[in-house]
């Protein structure tokens, strides 16, 4: 079943030597001549790297492009057309032909999507793995038994259905002992079927381009015949039960389409599947449509809807009609070889959901066991045959279809949701090489039909979403969530909660066995799609002032890739980026270390490098919203929000030398960050820098004296000569947009990730995307906006205490308070009642402004929230404990009870500043929450804060 390799490598460094990657690209290369997997399982023992390549038998490549839209043409073809027409006629009347091209319709988005994952995934399991990699394992096991479930459904209803024609060669009577023979003569067939996908794939498909050729020539030349005996008269009221009846109908028929999909399922056994496969599904899907519309529109032209709604031998009557009983007895020999030949590829695709499942341990293993001889999953095949053949003897054959249709249209809609989710996340190792057209219309359209149809089945759909349902997360829950712990897409790129507890240090890191560096002033995230690394890097050198840099180049792979193989593979781009960043730091004098980085959880692999490296930035190149996208979403997305370091996000432009340098602070928790950046580096590069706001064309003077006295406020903060610059104009983006042509480099606060920014760009995107020159745009972790204050020049001491600014009406203890927003009104009120003329819906409004733009929850059980008043005569600071801890969102997930509250006018920026900074000390260097914890009125907590601030002089 097995064979192994085993070879010694000299280790000599944290990357293998060319001599290393030379053995394992040998032992690929043979693994891929006898069809083997290879996984590689690395051992270090006393300066030797031990590579125990394991080599798996794999799936055999044996289909070409005519096999795949003969499979999935055999799929499709068979009860489909031979026995529901009828049934759905009864629907809908002589709009059948219509309800047919309808559902044809709906499944072509789904059909383009499957083709774009097809590509992407190329492995055995079809929807199963692609919805498992996008939503995880629990909804991966409950899609592997919804598709398990339909094709073995659908594959049941072609072999009972191949019934109703066997009655032309056999005389059964219409009682239960005639449906009971005929349930025999189903299961006996199906044991065929399973003897014949036991023989191997390639059998397979040679049987089925021979039976779906002579059945398409059939069927079309069937029609043909007809068109004299065509009665368009038969037409003149095709809507008898109005456009409900033919969305039923549709609904009902839908699974004629399903095979057109299901070949994915075999996609690991198709030869060139980038090609085949995307060519092969709309082909086949295309010809099925053209088929199943004219077929049906000719039985509708030819035979009275009467006699059409009850036949469930449809094709027999009509060739019976056009040409006698020999015809007839022909056209039910074609029909009862076409659905067993959809069984065939249906039990064929249906057994690969299992062999996949449990692959990814979700399910035993001996299920995933290929035959030596065969190589094909036998026992697999087998078990899916079992369930076959019990639902071929207990189901009746209308409520199979519709529980089948159910299900395959639940899964169209989860697939045209993939792939809008895979396009959005942005994974890196997503890349199909066919691209559904005209995206997200094309899914949205998939989406919004799937529904309507599933609410056209009512309780036939709820029964077949609990069914599949409620036994895969069973599975899940008992035997997969133990033995997996894989994180789908989804959940990598929504909230993280385990991420924001301490760093255990743990960090899986291809290549590396040794720790990593334990400080860096700043980490470079690189990705693969960076305009200039070699920039990236200055920048973060520019940031770190000296101090170290590590320049980190991510890998992002799927769930199954081994990273320590992946590693050995001798990257040229690897090399050649680690060579131009050795230059950039030998020209610039940068103490920089590179290290190649593989991933499968990109998120927690960025958090962690952040945190081993207790790094100050973390620099990455900015990530606008790209063409045909509808977020711009980052790759490390919700993380931004959260991480525990400075943010640097860079848009390359193509300048190289920066000169003049465009710095756009705004009042709130960044502008003490964007002037320190923006001071540090045009110390380093001997740049101009400018300080700038924008003040509406229709704004007052008074406007722009108090945007240049906030300005002269931030001045003061930088150490070299600074300009100051207010930028009137109709539009803020079109204006400042403008100005940067004149500059080389801008630096402002990038806005936090909230759903409408995703959706719809902030202004800071909208500048950022429209500057002539790079842009630079900064984030500081909640807690710490302060910081950036410290490292102000020392010409002028900090003068603030914060008890002085404090009044007995700012300050009360254990406020029965239970939301965020009444807090914010009481905090509100109490300044209003201390500063004249400012009314209180005013200064409420600010902070909750201030809330939007960053929660000001730090941790602890501390919250900062802040409002900037342009009425306010002068600074204050309220504090506030409340009796119950208020959920008030803080990074690290801690219910918030402590509220140190500021108001401040524009031009007391400084004085906030100092203030934030004092808080700070106080909480970090005495005890002051727990004594503010213990207060009992606002006395006491003037009193508290007094005592604190003594104690740090």
């Amino acid at each position: 079943m097995y064979s192994s390799v085993i070879w010694t490598a000299r280790w000599r460094s944290s990357h293998p030597s060319p001599r290393d990657a030379e053995s394992v690209g040998a032992c690929s290369e043979h693994a891929q001549r006898v069809r083997l997997r290879v996984d590689y399982q690395p051992w270090r023992p006393e300066g030797y790297r031990v590579w125990c390549a394991t080599l798996k038998k794999e799936l055999e490549r044996s289909l070409g492009l005519v096999a795949v839209v003969a499979i999935s043409i055999s799929a499709m073809l068979g009860s489909g057309i031979f026995v529901l027409p009828g049934l759905a006629a009864a629907k809908t009347g002589p709009s059948v032909w219509i309800a047919y091209l309808v559902a044809g319709m709906c499944v072509m988005p789904a059909a383009l999507c499957k083709a774009e994952l097809a590509t992407a995934m190329p492995a055995s399991g079809g929807s199963y793995i692609y919805l498992d990699r996008i939503f995880g394992p629990l909804v991966g096991t409950i899609a592997g038994v919804a598709l398990w479930a339909s094709m073995l459904l659908k594959s049941s209803f072609a072999l009972l259905g191949f019934g109703a024609y066997l009655r032309v060669f056999v005389d059964l009577p219409a009682t239960p002992a005639g449906n009971t023979s005929l349930r025999n003569y189903a299961t006996m067939l199906l044991v065929a079927v399973v003897v014949l996908n036991i023989f191997g794939v390639k059998k397979v498909g040679k049987a089925q381009v021979v039976v779906v050729g002579i059945a398409l020539v059939g069927l079309v030349g069937l029609a043909l015949v007809a068109i004299p005996s065509f009665d368009t008269a038969r037409l003149s009221s095709p809507f008898t039960h109005g456009m409900a009846g033919v969305f039923a109908a549709a609904a009902f028929v839908f699974i004629s389409y399903d095979g057109v999909t299901k070949v994915a399922a075999i996609a690991e056994e198709v030869k060139n599947p980038a090609r085949n496969l995307p060519a092969g599904i709309l082909i086949s899907l295309l010809l099925v449509l053209a088929v199943y519309v004219l077929v049906t529109l000719t039985l509708v032209g030819t035979a009275p809807l009467s006699e059409l709604s009850t036949d469930l031998k449809p094709i027999h009557s009509l060739a019976q009609r056009m040409g006698g009983h020999t015809v007839g007895l022909v056209a039910a020999v074609l029909g009862v070889v076409t659905m067993i030949s959809m069984a065939n590829a249906g039990l064929l695709a249906a057994s690969r959901f299992p062999f996949a499942m449990s692959r990814d341990r979700l399910l035993p293993s001996k299920l995933s066991a290929i035959h030596e001889r065969f190589k094909t999953p036998v026992i697999a095949i087998v078990a899916t045959g079992v369930v076959m053949a019990l639902t071929i003897q207990f189901l009746e054959i209308e409520r199979v279809a519709k529980l089948a249709s159910a299900v395959v249209i639940m899964i169209f809609v989860a697939e045209n949701i993939a792939v809008i989710l895979f396009r959005e996340s942005r994974v890196q190792w997503y890349q199909p090489k066919f691209r559904a057209p005209l995206y997200p219309f094309v899914q949205a359209i998939g989406v919004i039909t799937g529904l309507m149809l599933l609410a056209t089945l009512g309780y036939v759909a709820l029964v077949a979403a609990v069914g599949v349902a409620v036994p895969g997360a069973a599975i899940y829950f008992l035997y997969g969530r133990a033995r997996v712990e894989r994180r789908g897409v989804v959940s990598k790129i929504g909230r993280r909660g385990e991420l924001l507890r301490p760093p255990d240090g743990g960090l899986a890191i291809a290549g590396e066995t040794e720790p990593a560096d334990n400080d860096a002033a700043a980490v470079v995230a690189l990705y693969g799609k960076e305009r200039s690394p070699e920039m990236l890097v200055e920048v973060a050198g520019a940031l770190a002032n000296g101090r170290k840099v590590r320049v980190c180049h991510l890998t992002e792979v799927e769930y199954g890739t081994a990273l320590d193989a992946a590693m050995l593979t001798d990257d040229v781009a690897t090399a050649s980026l680690q060579r131009r960043i050795g230059a950039v730091a030998e020209e610039r004098d940068l103490d920089v270390t590179f290290r190649p980085v593989l991933s499968r959880d990109l998120v927690r692999t960025v958090h962690a490098i952040a945190a081993r490296a207790h790094c100050e930035w973390l620099v990455m190149q900015w990530h606008g919203k790209p063409r045909q996208s509808l977020t711009s979403l980052s790759p490390i997305g919700w993380l931004i929000n959260h991480l525990d370091t400075n943010l640097a996000m860079y848009k390359d432009s193509g300048v190289r030398y920066v000169r003049r340098i465009l710095a756009l602070p705004a009042p709130g928790p960044h502008d003490a960050l964007v002037i320190h950046a923006a001071d540090g580096l045009a110390a380093t590069w001997g740049a101009e820098l400018t300080l700038a706001r924008f003040v509406a064309d229709d704004a007052s003077d008074i406007a722009e004296t108090a945007e240049l006295d906030y300005l002269g406020q931030l001045k003061r903060l930088c150490g070299g000569d600074v300009d100051e610059l207010v930028l009137r104009g109709r539009d803020k983006t079109d204006t400042i947009a403008g100005h940067t042509a004149a500059f080389d480099l801008v630096v402002m606060a990038a806005p936090n990730v909230t759903l409408r920014n995703l959706l719809s760009s902030s202004v800071e995107d909208r500048i950022t995307a429209q500057a002539a020159c790079s842009v630079l745009t900064l984030k500081a972790p909640r807690g710490r906006t302060h910081e950036a204050f410290s490292h102000r020049p020392s010409t002028r001491p900090q003068t603030c205490v914060v008890g002085n600014y404090i009044a007995v009406s700012t300050a009360g203890a254990r406020l029965d308070i239970s939301t965020k927003n009444a807090l914010i009104a009481h905090i509100a009120t109490a300044f209003a009642s201390v500063l004249d003329g400012v009314d209180s819906k005013v200064i409420q409004e600010a902070i909750m402004s201030r809330e939007r733009e960053q929660n000001t929850a730090v941790g602890h059980g501390l919250a900062l929230p802040h409002g900037t008043v342009a009425e306010a005569d002068r600074s204050l600071v309220g504090v506030f404990t409340t009796k119950t801890p208020l959920d008030y969102g803080a990074p690290d997930g801690e219910l918030v009870d402590v509220f140190f509250a500021t108001c401040c006018p524009p031009s007391e920026r400084e004085t906030h500043l100092q203030l934030l900074s004092g808080i700070a000390k106080l909480t970090i260097k005495t005890n002051v929450l727990a004594r503010l914890r213990e207060a009992r009125t606002a006395q006491d907590l003037l009193t508290a804060i007094a005592a604190c601030s003594n104690e740090i002089g």
